[in-house]
């Protein structure tokens, strides 16, 4: 059974002993993980906590643990920003296809919406990563009311 398995398995007992707390399994390294893979698990895990699941997110520590797995550490971070623009978009009920180096997605959609909505944003691992989400969604939120403006 894989470490992965057995967290998620953890997180499912707890919601069921449990009614307040938050529940999450940690930091997903997201240049380890295809990004249709977490959405799905994110959501399934949202619906079996009711709502108290927080997704953590990040783009790996260990420059050896990329090493073995044939990722360039320097890449990491932006592996981790294009998925992470996928799993933002997926749990927004977005249809998205993308492809990048490393991953692939074709009209895909998460089978059910978040029992969240909205979906919280807030679990990452790091400030930088913090910082890069909330920098996309201002932006996002100006092109959706009419973008631009001059600066002060």
């Amino acid at each position: 059974m894989s470490k992965e398995t057995v967290t998620v398995r953890a997180a499912e007992a707890a919601a069921e002993r449990t009614k307040h707390i938050k529940l999450g399994t940690g930091v997903a390294s997201l240049p380890y993980h295809h990004p249709f893979m977490v959405a799905g698990r994110a959501t399934q895990l949202d619906h079996m906590t009711r709502g108290r699941f927080m997704l953590g997110v990040g783009p790996g520590a260990l420059v050896g643990d990329a090493y073995r797995m044939g990722i360039d550490p320097e890449q990491q971070r932006r592996m981790m920003n294009e998925s992470l623009d996928v799993i933002v978009k997926l749990l927004d009920g977005e249809t998205v296809t993308m492809k990048s180096d490393w991953f692939e997605v074709k009209d895909a959609h998460v089978q059910i919406p978040p029992f969240t909505v909205p979906v919280s944003y807030t679990h990452l691992s790091d400030h930088e990563t913090l910082r890069y989400l909330v920098l996309r969604l201002m932006l996002e939120k100006k092109s959706m009311v009419g973008g631009g403006g001059g600066g002060g």
